[in-house]
């Protein structure tokens, strides 16, 4: 595992400046909340080496049990929900996924050039317009973003950092 992270130095498409990917032009974004302070996930994000290691964690039986059935390849990151999809603009660093049976998983590690709290707020607008309760919780420049849908059990978590370049 190299851990290897993309640059961050990649010039924006005509037109857009950093940060301003995301929203299509009906689309207005919506400010996540304030993240509340109790974040037991932003440790367990810390700690894991890897996306299955992460998945592994994770206290649902249903993902949980998805964790031994991950396989990595980037073309995870083509496959992710339309409701909750990579950010604009992504360079995706990991991807795994698992369909097999009940268990229908995805996760992508990717890195992007906008500000931290521009992403939340993406994400925040996106899982809510789709029918997704938010909530958005920190632990120092950890953040997470996480929810759930009744009506057809879906669920999604973000773990974001911002980094200094």
């Amino acid at each position: 595992y190299s851990g290897g992270v993309p640059p961050t130095g990649i010039a924006q498409p005509p037109g857009r400046t950093p940060g301003s990917a995301g929203a299509s032009t009906s689309e207005t974004i919506k400010s996540a909340p304030a993240p509340s302070k109790d974040c037991p996930g932003c440790t367990a994000a810390r700690e894991s080496l890897t996306l299955g290691a992460l998945a592994a964690r994770q206290t649902n039986r249903r993902t949980s049990a998805c964790a031994g059935a991950l396989r990595y390849s980037a073309s995870w990151a083509d496959r992710l929900p339309a409701d909750v999809p990579l950010y604009p603009g992504a360079r995706v660093t990991e991807a795994a996924g698992a369909n097999t049976g009940a268990c229908a998983l995805r996760a992508v590690s990717f890195s992007t050039n906008a500000r931290l709290q521009t992403v939340v707020d993406w994400y925040y607008t996106r899982v809510t317009n789709t029918g997704f309760t938010a909530e958005h919780q920190s632990d120092g420049t950890q953040h997470t973003l996480g929810g759930t849908r009744d009506r057809d059990g879906g669920a999604y978590v973000l773990f974001l950092t911002p980094r200094r370049d």
